[in-house]
């Protein structure tokens, strides 16, 4: 019974992203971009890891235009989110799949970057998306889970949107620090003070 409702709600949630997709937000400000630019840069390139890649959450495509060093997978679990971001030409997008991060449909130990950016409070289940997470990542890998704002103005902005988001909360960062560590990570970066950034390293 509880893993129908939660089937049904994730259906409901997905719709809700289906339904708005035309009209998302993809308008970032020069401080917004120049924070992007700098949690990307934030854990030093390493060859023996590759240039692999996931784009968790991609949504329309907003940081596609930031990955131009990488081999991006992009996977959303709505289609016309998915749709909208396949409007995007960038050769470095080397892959679009529609699945839900609870259940990667990828294999292990096959990227060097996973992202979810904005995402992370749609997640019904968050530990077993982290551990799904450490699963595709090869050592020394790295998850970065990042927002524009913090955890408690993220918060706010979803408890006053109607729909199936509006329980959507975001922990605070110390809180999905411990969960990271909790699987296998060492934290690089914990952040949560104008902005919400948590970055992973995969020992």
């Amino acid at each position: 019974m509880v893993q129908t409702e939660h089937m049904n709600y994730s259906a409901i949630r997905r719709q809700f992203f289906d339904a708005i997709a035309d009209q998302w937000n993809t308008m970032l400000s020069e401080d917004d971009c120049s924070f992007i630019k700098h949690v990307l840069s934030f854990v030093p390139f390493q060859y023996e890891t590759g240039k692999r890649l996931l784009d968790i959450g991609c949504g329309t495509g907003i940081l596609f235009p930031f990955l131009s060093d990488w081999e991006v997978v992009a996977l959303d679990y709505s289609p016309q989110m998915l749709v909208r971001a396949q409007q995007f030409s960038f050769p470095w997008i080397k892959e679009y799949i529609c699945a839900d991060a609870h259940h990667l449909p990828l294999p292990d130990i096959f990227f060097a970057r996973v992202l979810m950016f904005s995402v992370y409070p749609h997640f019904d289940n968050p530990e077993q998306v982290i551990r799904e997470t450490y699963r595709v990542l090869k050592k020394n890998g790295c998850i970065i889970i990042f927002h524009l704002n913090n955890s408690q103005t993220i918060n706010s902005i979803h408890s006053h949107i109607d729909g199936p988001v509006s329980h959507d909360f975001l922990p605070p960062a110390s809180e999905v620090a411990k969960l990271l560590v909790k699987h296998g990570f060492l934290i690089k970066h914990c952040d949560d003070s104008e902005r919400f950034v948590v970055i992973g390293l995969k020992k």
